[in-house]
């Protein structure tokens, strides 16, 4: 399987067919799934030296920059020296993706990201042999589960998963939850505002599909983004409809960020168990949590780093930095992506899962969009710098006053300020309700939560905390980012 040869598509299909046939090959496949970059098997570095030849030799963007910085590609052997490539950008992406396409791939699917948090939608290619490459991968996860396997039928909340041809961050969700079950299909237009779509979302619910001559079984898996999956719980039990009732015992979740309360509204609603899936459109890195899980688990599909957002050095686990991914062939061959810029900042973490046992890297913390946190590295060099969005985010979603509907994100802004050696972050927030503008005592509350919530005293112990609430649309429409994590 490993040679002087590239490492394909096809050889995902015989080491499927060995783990199928041979048992005692599993626990051999196990180290080259399971275990990440801080004890990277032989598999990942393999695919690691393979991926940079192959872009060298048929990515006209990664030819031209690795000649004129006159790097080596045969100088990375381990995942520590990928800091000797330069980071990819969004920006170059969008500038060159003629120069990003393989030569030796063809473009099989053509879709956008949503551009929500990233900018603009962007072109996204992908072609036929990646996509078959990661449906072998999960196929093998499948193979190395321990837990027993049975057949389901899935149901996709989404409006869009197949009108433009693309392959939407959801189709990740398919595959990791595929990894535990059989499943087959059902694409569900999703809006529950529609009575008509609302009611073929329950009829779907309540049929038994057939999946074999003389089986039939009902929809078991629910997948989605996290605004889809609540707005049909919320709707289903404003209806009297018990969610608990059907038969959907797994439901899986990505494309934005959830806040953890309402993750748990979902699972006990459903009584299920839930996956969230960390995924980007134009990359296939994946990192998914267990049933019910906090720590998201990367494939071996991509290698994660986390890099100073000032220095751009790679930081040890354990850091708040941006995260950096590098996809691995033939995982994503139509558009490599090496050292790409995704925007987040995470804390990356090698400890072992107390659910699954995963060693290898997983995501702690997502910490938010960079554009979104709020950097105090003037004051703190320690392990927490940024004021996190996403933890913001948690709090604010509880109250009513800041999210008038269950389709809305609160709307708020981080503001610094230094006057005389004193260093004051204040937290703007529009409010729905102009009554709540001069509410004191819910402004103690939010204080308090927030400073709970980042452990404030001792994270940053200098810093004055300030809370100011602002009518709706105060924050200026030319920063849709306040209303992203």
């Amino acid at each position: 399987m490993i040679g002087d040869t590239m490492f394909t598509t096809n050889d995902l299909k015989d080491l499927l067919k060995e783990l199928r046939g041979n048992k005692e090959k599993v626990a051999a496949a196990n180290e080259g799934i399971k275990h990440a970059n801080n004890t990277p098997s032989d598999l990942q570095l393999f695919l690691l030296q393979n991926t940079l030849k192959y872009v060298y030799a048929n990515c006209n963007y990664y030819r031209h920059i690795y000649t004129t910085n006159k790097i080596s590609v045969l100088d990375v052997k381990m995942p520590k020296d990928l800091s000797r490539l330069p980071l990819t950008k969004r920006e170059d992406l969008e500038k060159h993706v003629e120069d990003f396409i393989s030569a030796k791939s063809k473009p099989g699917f053509v879709g956008r990201t949503s551009g929500t948090t990233t900018g603009t939608p962007m072109i996204i290619y992908r072609s036929a042999e990646e996509v078959e490459a990661d449906r072998l991968l999960w196929s093998i996860s499948s193979s190395l589960s321990e837990t027993k396997k049975k057949t389901r039928v899935g149901v996709i909340l989404s409006q869009n998963v197949l009108s433009h041809g693309s392959l939407p961050p959801i189709y990740h969700q398919m595959l990791f939850i595929s990894s535990q079950v059989d499943f087959s299909l059902i694409y569900a237009p999703f809006n529950p505002t529609l009575d008509r779509r609302f009611d073929g979302f329950i009829k779907i619910l309540q049929t038994q599909f057939c999946i074999s001559k003389h089986r039939k079984v009902y929809p078991t898996a629910l997948y989605g983004s996290p605004l889809s999956i609540e707005l049909i719980t919320r709707e289903m039990i404003n209806r009297n409809l018990n969610p608990s009732k059907s038969a959907i015992e797994h439901i899986g979740m990505t494309g934005s960020y959830i806040p953890s309360h309402r993750r748990r509204f979902i699972a006990d609603s459903w009584n299920g168990s839930v996956y969230n899936t960390y995924s980007m459109a134009e990359h296939c890195g994946t990192a998914s949590t267990c049933a019910n899980g906090d720590l998201q688990h990367f494939s071996i599909s991509c290698i994660p780093e986390v890099i100073d957002i000032g220095t751009q050095r790679q930081l040890d686990l354990g850091q708040e930095g941006v995260m950096v991914l590098t996809s691995l062939y033939p995982f994503q061959q139509c558009v490599p992506l090496i050292r790409y810029l995704t925007g987040d900042i995470v804390i990356l973490t090698n400890e072992r899962c107390s659910i699954c046992g995963y060693e290898g890297i997983s995501i702690k913390e997502f910490v938010g969009r960079v554009h979104r946190c709020l950097d105090l590295s003037e004051i703190s060099q320690g392990k927490n710098r940024f004021v996190s969005s996403a933890k913001t985010y948690d709090v604010l979603s509880k109250f009513p006053e800041f999210t008038p509907s269950q389709n809305t994100v609160p709307r708020f802004n981080f503001v610094k300020s230094n006057k005389g050696g004193n260093l004051k972050v204040k937290i703007q927030i529009e409010v729905f309700n102009h009554a709540f503008v001069k509410d004191n005592r819910l402004r103690e509350n939010i204080m308090e939560q927030v400073m709970r919530m980042h452990s404030w005293d001792k994270s940053f112990p200098s810093v004055e905390l300030d809370i100011e609430f602002l009518p709706p649309f105060a924050i200026p429409t030319s920063r849709p980012e306040a209303d992203r994590v």
